[in-house]
């Protein structure tokens, strides 16, 4: 079972001029409700999905099974993250008969401008970290999927600046807990992350993955942590990495 749904994580990650991108998922038991997702919407745009199932083991990976195949169905024909949550929670609704219900921070990437426009469904808000250390969360109001028909989402649209980075993440990595247990919380990521900004993605993502575990100090996982990074490179490394074609 855990083979078979971390098979649904993506093999490849988006590769753009300019631009870095990793991703990280450690389920709690052997398998669980967290997942993230990439997907080309069109030529130049791309979804980024994050989810969280509200439950653990094989009744919320059965449920990340659904809710992934809905996004992904439902995202490649729609080019507004609002409509795209609106419709997957009707079909949710209409399909399950449980009383799980999904989280989802859903974004559409420009890979050329910057943007990105996003929409959440009750979701953590992600974490966007500036070239200069400054920090803010894009908080977006919204319910959770499955839960009511009629649900009230907002939309919006940040841009990244060359240097920023954006860390969308599902609340185990925020709640992870010692055994005094104090969490690791928004500050301790905001932290971590702020420290780590210079580095590459990749090295964003295993910063944050130690920071994590060093702060358990070995007590044990009680929720999936799941998380992506999307980094805009400065001006000089991205010209440096993906230089100008021969006229």
């Amino acid at each position: 079972a855990r083979t078979i749904q971390t098979s649904f994580l993506p093999d490849d990650l988006p590769q753009q001029p300019g631009w870095e991108v990793a991703a990280y998922y450690r389920a709690a038991r052997q398998v669980g409700g967290d997942f993230y997702d990439f997907f080309q919407v069109d030529e130049h745009r791309w979804a980024v999905v994050v989810a969280d199932v509200a439950d653990k083991g094989v009744p919320a990976a059965l449920f990340m099974v659904l809710s992934r195949t809905l996004l992904r169905a439902v995202g490649l024909n729609r080019h507004s993250p609002l409509e795209t949550l609106r419709r997957v929670n009707q079909l949710l609704l209409h399909d399950s008969r449980s009383d799980l219900f999904v989280t989802v921070w859903y974004g559409l990437w420009d890979a050329r401008t910057g943007t990105v426009q996003y929409c959440s469904a009750g979701h953590n808000p992600p974490l966007l970290v500036h070239a200069d250390g400054s920090a803010e969360l894009l908080s977006a109001r919204g319910l959770a999927l499955g839960v009511l028909s009629d649900i009230v989402l907002n939309e919006a649209e940040v841009t990244l600046e060359p240097g920023d980075l954006l860390l969308a993440y599902t609340d185990g990595v925020t709640d992870a807990l010692r055994a005094d247990k104090t969490e690791f919380g928004v500050i301790g990521l905001q932290s971590t992350v702020t420290s780590l900004r210079k580095g590459s993605a990749h090295d964003i993502v295993q910063g944050t993955v130690h920071a994590l575990d060093r702060f358990v100090e070995g007590a044990p996982q009680f929720d999936d942590m799941t998380f992506v990074v999307l980094k805009r490179l400065p001006a000089e490394r991205g010209a440096r990495r993906h230089p100008p074609s021969p006229a």
